[in-house]
């Protein structure tokens, strides 16, 4: 393997990109906790409503109350609404990792 000498203007730009590289992953790191607990808030909401839905469900069955019929549609509509939005956002993160090579 073949030794490299750099100049003076080249090591110093690469001593200025390791320096800012080295005060990076901090502002890295909080934006990308940012963006998942963001992400994952749908999820979760997604998935109380699911067992509440559920709940309302069950209860309806037991007790056959018609408002508890309603409360169970617009509870599971509004999960279902909330699921969609989530296989929505997982098909687009799912289509930026696929590469197609032709």
């Amino acid at each position: 393997m073949e030794t490299v000498h750099l100049s003076e203007r080249e090591l110093r730009t690469l001593a200025e990109m390791e320096k800012s590289l080295g005060r990076e992953p901090f502002s890295t790191r909080h934006s990308f906790l940012a963006r998942h607990t963001r992400g994952h808030r749908l999820a979760v909401w997604v998935s109380v409503l699911a067992l509440v839905s559920l709940s309302l469900l069950a209860l309806d069955v037991l007790f056959v109350n018609p408002l508890l019929t309603s409360a169970f549609m617009i509870v599971w509509a509004i999960t279902l609404a909330g699921l969609a939005g989530l296989v929505v956002r997982w098909s687009r993160q799912w289509r930026r990792q696929v590469t197609i090579r032709i």
